[in-house]
């Protein structure tokens, strides 16, 4: 048995299969092994980049990144899909995410857990979400920093209007 890797997408694109009398199980532990062996070499390489940046961070170098740098390179290298569909896969992850948010408080309300885990679940859950921003922003070549400057900077404005209240985006 052959397999061909798409280093891009991190998954296998083709099987060959070279032996006739294989059998179904022994090619489906065979097809496990490999895709195990493609994980622990993207978690390698995730771990690797962090190593970088984090051993940057912690000596002090003046060009050190920021913790968002960091994280936002950090999201670059957890991508599982073709790129082609990284947008539609995080649009669906952030909305999946906040509902699960959303969840969270709902449990809460109807008494299944107390404050202690609500803010252990929530912090959890507004990681996942926080995530997902990261990877739309970096999808749409968007920086982060700008992302948050302009938003702050319209809200400053809505309460420098008296218009935080009310509906629409241009108030």
């Amino acid at each position: 048995m052959k397999f061909k890797f798409d280093d891009k997408n991190y998954g296998i694109i083709s099987i060959d299969v070279l032996c006739e009398n294989e059998d179904k199980d022994s090619f489906e532990r065979t097809v496990r092994k490999m895709r195990e062996m493609r994980r622990e070499q993207r978690i390698e390489s995730l771990c690797g980049a962090l190593q970088d940046y984090s051993d940057q961070y912690y000596n002090n170098d003046p060009n050190e990144p920021l913790l968002l740098d960091i994280y936002t390179t950090f999201v670059e290298h957890t991508r599982l899909y073709p790129i082609e569909n990284d947008l539609e896969h995080s649009k669906n992850g952030l909305i999946a995410e906040v509902g699960e948010v959303a969840g969270v408080y709902a449990k809460y309300a109807r008494g299944d857990f107390d404050e202690l885990e609500l803010k252990n679940r929530l912090a959890k859950e507004l990681g996942d979400v926080f995530y997902y921003l990261m990877k739309i922003c970096k999808i749409n070549g968007f920086d982060p920093y700008d992302i948050i400057l302009g938003n702050m900077d319209k809200l400053v404005n809505r309460f420098r209007e008296d218009t935080v209240k009310g509906d629409g985006d241009d108030r």
